[in-house]
């Protein structure tokens, strides 16, 4: 069975069906993850980006087929909101662990 994602533009609401992507139960993270990889979409796309990954070049890294990283990147451009959700709680969740310092504020500078 296919995942399903519902994505909402300013006049309706899409359920699209995913073939290479599954929800995974989590506490709080909503995005979707590569269907039998610990990975999430956004963990994926921050690759490609901070490695200038190609879909090819990440498919090879990762061991996954094109299909499955188009695929991703679809989903990441639907879903844009739900992953930068998910990754400002992360933040907040490092930030309020110690694991990590809460950057200065545009503020002070």
């Amino acid at each position: 069975m296919a995942a399903q994602a519902h994505s909402t533009t300013a006049s309706e609401s899409v359920i699209e069906d995913y073939q290479f992507l599954e929800p995974r139960r989590h506490a709080w993270r909503r995005q979707l993850s590569i269907k039998g990889r610990n990975l999430t979409v956004g963990q994926l796309v921050w690759n490609m980006r901070t490695n200038r990954h190609t879909p090819e070049s990440a498919a090879e890294n990762y061991d996954l087929s094109v299909d499955q990283v188009r695929e991703a990147l679809r989903y990441y451009d639907h879903n844009r909101d739900v992953i930068e959700q998910d990754e400002q709680e992360e933040q907040r969740r490092l930030i309020d662990a110690g694991i990590i310092r809460d950057s200065p504020s545009a503020e002070g500078q």
